[in-house]
């Protein structure tokens, strides 16, 4: 029987496979440009917020610093590309790498502290990136940003809108794919581990040291290659975007979703749409998701992704219990 239900569950599977794979491909042909635009920067989003999430979701170190990391691999793309013309794919990977050796030098200090003094140590990087990216203005352009490149993949282009979507679509499905190999590992049952029990990891073997600087280097390389892609959707950069407000909406992004989920990221990130459904209230944005933190974080500290594992698991059980009632009333019949 659980044989059957099982080959019934990989059927049903495929087709929704299928619809998904379509709808992807088919977006282009559908939307206009700045649908696409808020589509494409959506795809970034939940690069950063997955990258967020490994460190802070899987491996439970609270973490502020995603968005000076975007902001590292965004001015290094944009430099590299704008002042030596690296290629545009060359440019992202070098801004990615950069960023995961600032994360590895911020991932010593979470061996001493965690918690809010773990949240303060990420601050303070970020408040300091904020500064370079200031002040540094022979390089970044300062607080009046730098343009970046028109992005192009070899011969080919991404100038337009459906061509930088497909290329954001690869790039974010692979980057998706390695971290769901990466947590179904040995390296992510570490994580786990860790969040869970540092004393009884450690105990089990599990190098704190080790996996905490991973942890934060991973997410880090992460967040620099999203940042090195949304170049190549906004051609201009400046500090502002790589701010205060950057990081606590991809924190928001990764709790709504669920934090230490595969899929919470992308449910999560979602959010980004909201800008359509919000235009002409955005002096009200940062108080509902303010609000919607709190919610969140209260009543539902695995996001929409564990109450809809909630609900599943309710829903099953309650199909078990009226199976067996079912059985009970058919045999008492007899």
């Amino acid at each position: 029987m659980n044989a059957d239900f099982g080959s019934r569950k990989s059927i049903l599977k495929t087709p929704v496979l299928v619809i998904v794979v379509l709808l992807a491909v088919g977006i282009p042909l559908l939307l206009d440009s700045y649908a696409l635009y808020m589509i494409s920067l959506f795809l970034v989003t939940m690069v950063v917020v997955a990258g967020l999430n490994v460190v802070f979701g899987f491996a439970g170190q609270a973490s502020l610093g995603s968005a000076a990391f975007m902001g590292i691999g965004a001015y290094t793309t944009a430099v590299l590309g704008a002042r030596l013309g690296v290629p545009f794919p060359a440019a992202v990977v070098a801004g990615g790498l950069v960023a995961m050796l600032m994360g590895i030098v911020i991932g010593f200090p979470a061996l001493r502290v965690s918690g809010f003094y773990l949240i303060l140590v990420t601050m303070a990087f970020l408040g300091a990136a904020q500064v370079v990216f200031i002040q540094w203005t022979g390089v970044t352009g300062g607080a009046q940003g730098m343009a970046t490149p028109t992005p192009a993949l070899g011969p080919v282009s991404l100038e337009d809108p459906a061509s930088m979507y497909y290329f954001l679509l690869v790039v974010a499905v692979a980057i998706f794919l390695v971290i769901r190999n990466l947590m179904d590992s040995k390296t992510g049952r570490a994580f786990i581990a860790i969040r869970e029990n540092e004393i009884a990891a450690q105990s089990l073997g599990v190098s704190l040291a080790r996996y905490k600087v991973f942890a934060f280097a991973f997410s880090s390389l992460v967040a620099g290659l999203g940042g090195g892609l949304y170049t190549g959707i906004v051609r201009f950069i400046d500090p502002s975007s790589f701010g205060i407000p950057a990081a606590i909406s991809h924190v928001l992004y990764m709790v709504v979703g669920g934090p230490g989920s595969i899929w919470g990221p992308v449910v999560g990130s979602a959010l980004v749409l909201n800008a359509v459904l919000l235009q002409g209230f955005d002096k009200y944005r940062e108080a509902a998701y303010a609000g919607v933190l709190i919610v969140f974080l209260v009543f539902a500290p695995w996001g929409i992704v564990g109450l809809a594992k909630t609900a599943r698991n309710a829903f099953s059980a309650y199909l078990a219990r009226q199976a067996r009632r079912m059985r009970i009333a058919i045999n008492g019949s007899k």
